[in-house]
């Protein structure tokens, strides 16, 4: 009897945040429940009928497939998670490189743009700003 006193905890957040979870989106997914309404009656499996028929579901479905299937594109994102990642005490791949000079530019475009607006062109401690596109002699 002792044990299931101390196993009873763990059944009870297995029972609250995974089967309950689990069985009310089943019961969800197979009755007419609307956000905000408290009436729901069970209409079976008409939502899945009119989810298959949906194009959009269906041009969505092959997007999400072919994207995940780039090459290009996976190899962008391995390389900049090798670059990001902590452990990673090697150069970042050209790839991730060009990728993380791409965002960083982009950002500083709106930051630029964001505060030059702001405050006439000048730096906050008064000094004129330097365009972005012109960087120090030794800046890469």
């Amino acid at each position: 009897m002792q044990g299931f006193l101390w196993i009873a905890p763990a059944f009870l957040y297995l029972a609250f945040f995974i089967a309950y979870p689990f069985f009310m989106s089943i019961y969800l997914s197979v009755s007419s429940a609307r956000v905000g309404s408290p009436e729901s009656h069970f209409v079976g499996l008409q939502n899945y009928t009119r989810l298959f028929a949906d194009p959009v579901f269906w041009q969505t479905v092959r997007r999400v497939v072919s994207s995940n299937g780039r090459p290009g594109e996976r190899r962008i994102r391995q390389a900049a998670l090798r670059a990001t990642a902590p452990s990673a005490a090697r150069p970042a791949p050209a790839a991730a490189q060009a990728w993380i000079q791409h965002v960083s530019e982009g950002v500083a475009q709106h930051v630029e743009a964001e505060h030059g607006e702001r405050n006439g062109g000048a730096r906050p401690d008064g000094h004129p700003r330097r365009p972005v596109h012109e960087r120090p002699a030794g800046a890469r």
